[in-house]
């Protein structure tokens, strides 16, 4: 049995592989039939999945959190594929290989690691922050779960070490643009793009599968966020109480309306600048990830069917500006350049990412 990665699957595929069960719950229709509602997932996504027949029996081989060896057929329901499972059976967990079944960075973790804090050593010149900032990211409390932690459940950065892929990729935007702006206090902006979710290695699950924990589901990870903070600066002796409140504030603002979880709208500078800078990146890296998921194909359009946007979004601006331009067709977003984009496995077994900072850095660069 070869695996079949779920962003594989098409309308009439037969399936025979191994996934995560993610949600499982036995229900009855209209005619009081049993059926399981069930959600299945690999690490280049995930698909919505039915057990119709003999569903109270084949609901007992498995529990959610199960991986599990389905055999069914992938069909098309309400214009979203969906797996009709015939047989089902769990898969005791050291016949597979948990890679499979998370997405991961791309990127190197560790070195990763090690250059956000080479940031807050070099760039961070006021001596309470950059205290404040490294007792935090060298604390053994937290730094493991800082490293493995994604940046979202499904929206951007979905993947292990992807908190610290973003949180990285914002420090060096954050480097490039200030120097334009230098009434704005880096030390703020640095701890606050570290910190602003920082509080999600609380939030959610991310051993097995990322899930909203207890405490995410009722806390949520602003107030985490600040917790920390908070207990940190604690053991500082004469931590400012201003400097304190400044990174607080930055964190608890960082969403940038009420309506879309901030208890505070950003009412300082560096916490503006937080927030849009965030929110770029995030919807950048939110965009390239809808385009893989769905593949190029011949729709010019993306579903609507997303979270993030919740519209259509146009995949093809840079094909258009292209071809206005005479030059070959150039490749979708998130596709490697000089490389046509495919459906393989190769594909489906990794996130796509901006690596924004790195490119704004650049076209400074160029242009200095």
């Amino acid at each position: 049995m070869s695996k079949i990665y779920i962003q594989e699957l098409r309308e009439g595929s037969n399936v025979d592989s191994i996934y995560l069960c993610i949600h499982k719950a036995l229900l009855f229709g209209k005619n009081n039939k049993a059926y399981v509602n069930m959600k299945l997932l690999d690490r280049s996504g995930q698909i919505e999945t039915r057990i119709w027949d003999k569903a109270e029996l084949l609901s007992q081989n498995f529990e959610k959190n199960d991986y599990v060896r389905v055999k069914g057929k992938v069909v098309l329901y309400q214009d979203h594929l969906q797996l009709n499972v015939f047989e089902i059976q769990r898969v005791e967990d050291g016949q597979v290989n948990p890679a499979d079944f998370l997405p991961a960075s791309k990127q190197d973790i560790p070195k990763m690691y090690q250059e956000l804090l080479r940031i807050c050593r070099e760039d961070m010149k006021n001596p309470w922050v950059q205290k404040l900032i490294l007792g935090i990211l060298e604390d053994p409390k937290y730094s493991r779960d800082f490293q493995r932690a994604p940046a979202a459940k499904t929206n951007h950065h979905a993947w292990v070490g992807g908190l610290l892929e973003h949180v990285l990729g914002l420090c060096k935007l954050a480097k490039a643009v200030l120097p334009f702006y230098p009434m704005i206090d880096r030390d703020l902006v640095l701890a606050g793009l570290i910190m602003h979710d920082f509080g999600k290695i609380e939030e959610l699950e991310s051993e097995r599968a990322f899930e909203y924990t207890d405490k995410g589901r009722l806390i949520g990870h602003l107030i985490t966020s600040v917790e920390i903070l908070i207990r940190k600066a604690a053991q500082i002796p004469d931590f400012p109480e201003k400097v304190l409140q400044h990174i607080e504030h930055i964190v608890l603002s960082h969403h940038g309306r009420l309506e879309y979880g901030s208890p505070k709208r950003p009412k300082t500078l560096e916490a503006i600048v937080v927030h849009h800078l965030d929110d770029m990146d995030s919807k950048i890296q939110g965009f390239l990830d809808l385009v893989a998921r769905e593949g190029e194909g011949d729709a010019a359009w993306t579903s609507h069917n997303n979270r993030l946007f919740e519209r259509p979004l146009y995949k093809r601006a840079a094909q258009d500006l292209a071809e206005s331009l005479g030059n070959e067709k150039s490749p979708a977003p998130g596709a490697p350049s000089g490389a046509a984009r495919t459906n393989s496995p190769a594909i489906a077994k990794q996130p796509l990412t901006s690596s924004l900072g790195e490119a704004l850095q650049k076209s400074l660069n160029s242009k200095g």
